[in-house]
């Protein structure tokens, strides 16, 4: 479903999720957050708010190449 493929946050949830996908602690993912060096975040409804799997694998990619 539509779902499937977002990094969604309930709870920080987000945060968790986009750690163990780039491989690196919640601290660094919320700092790189905070800082505007990551892809921004989308909402997914009211209350919802997270990254797209594939921006964060696209953006990860970006990062390795520079």
């Amino acid at each position: 479903p539509y779902f499937r493929n977002i990094v969604a946050n309930y709870v920080d949830n987000a945060d968790i999720k986009a750690a163990e996908l780039l491989g690196c602690s919640i601290r660094h993912v919320r700092n790189l957050h905070r800082e505007g060096r990551m892809p921004p975040r989308i909402a997914i409804s009211e209350r919802l708010i997270g990254w797209r799997e594939s921006d964060l694998e696209a953006w990860l990619q970006a990062q390795r190449e520079e």
